[in-house]
């Protein structure tokens, strides 16, 4: 669980901050269609980052929908990063802060248990 709430705390954080980044490069650029999709992706998962650091902390287990959820939401990020990097600077990749988002979403604290069936 410390973990979780580790990275959660860190992803949320990190998605809350880089938001206003995404919203001033969308004011320079014309087609950024992608920029507005990774704004959205960055909303999303701070919220669902801020509900599971509640679970965390009010030692709920966090059930496998949810951090299936927050695989999926990951994914969708970085896969936003891949469709950035073609279309924008090593700079402005940087100011979204897209390699920290790729570190994060890829821990130790979501690889699932395999549990046996009877």
């Amino acid at each position: 669980m410390n973990q979780c709430k580790k990275v959660c705390h860190e992803l949320g954080t990190l998605c809350h901050n880089t938001q206003n980044r995404v919203i001033s490069l969308m004011c320079e650029k014309d087609d950024c269609k992608y920029l507005g999709d990774y704004l959205q992706q960055l909303k999303v998962m701070e919220v669902l980052c801020n509900y599971m650091c509640v679970c965390c902390c009010e030692m709920e287990n966090l059930t496998q929908s949810t951090i299936s959820e927050f695989k999926n939401k990951c994914k969708m990020l970085v896969k936003s990063c891949g469709i950035m990097s073609k279309k924008l600077s090593s700079d402005e990749l940087t100011k979204l802060n897209c390699d920290k988002i790729k570190k994060l979403c890829d821990n130790t604290f979501v690889k699932t248990k395999k549990t046996k069936k009877r």
